[in-house]
């Protein structure tokens, strides 16, 4: 279906200019569209949707896993709403709280912002020695 071009009867007006106008739709609110567009774009870019998040069970049998075997292993967790990923070993194992050692230092991990734990595979030489 082809809709016809609305236009506004504007013969009362004074000017020709004015009369003509052809208005340009929405191409005149781009520029506002577009700031606060990019804004949103940006929250949502910021914003991940979890399908699956460890179970505070499976948080405490791969971490005791890891911890007794001093394995490295990629943590990725929530942090104040922004996901974020170390790697490094588990230092310490407290009853809801992970220390983990990372080449930067030491980050304090509960639980509940744990997304997903994964070990990084040995190296010939870790089992060698």
């Amino acid at each position: 279906m082809v809709y016809p071009k609305k236009t506004v009867d504007r013969t009362y007006l004074p000017f020709d200019s004015a009369r003509y106008f052809q208005d340009r739709g929405m191409a005149k609110w781009m520029g506002f569209f577009l700031s606060e567009h990019t804004t949103a774009l940006s929250k949502e870019e910021k914003r991940v949707e979890l399908t699956y998040k460890l179970s505070p069970e499976e948080v405490q049998l791969f971490g005791s896993q890891i911890y007794a075997q001093q394995i490295e292993a990629v943590f990725t967790y929530l942090d104040e709403e922004v996901v974020k990923t170390i790697t490094g070993k588990i230092a310490s194992f407290q009853s809801n709280t992970f220390l983990i050692q990372t080449v930067e230092g030491y980050v304090q991990i509960a639980f509940d912002q744990l997304v997903t734990i994964h070990a990084q595979k040995r190296s010939q030489e870790d089992l060698t020695s």
